[in-house]
């Protein structure tokens, strides 16, 4: 008769165990892409590469694709290709 209430107990301690877990995860996943986003920002930036002028989602992606004459966005082209 004891059995079920114990299990029932059991049951609930490991659940909330692992949702508390869970919970860290989620948290530090997000305290990651924070960090990231603080480093290189989600600005929407121009650089050249090959002679072509081309957008870039973020300033690290130009610098990563070798682009150079990197800068920020300002209208709804890149100025060097106005």
């Amino acid at each position: 008769m004891f059995i079920r209430p114990r299990l029932a107990l059991i049951f609930a301690v490991s659940m909330f165990s692992i949702g508390f877990a869970s919970a860290e995860q989620h948290t530090d996943r997000l305290s990651r892409i924070r960090i990231a986003q603080e480093k290189c920002p989600q600005i929407v930036h121009c650089g050249t590469k090959n002679g072509m002028v081309k957008e870039y989602p973020t300033r690290c992606a130009a610098e990563e694709d070798g682009a150079t004459n990197i800068a920020p966005k300002t209208g709804p082209t890149c100025p060097a290709a106005q």
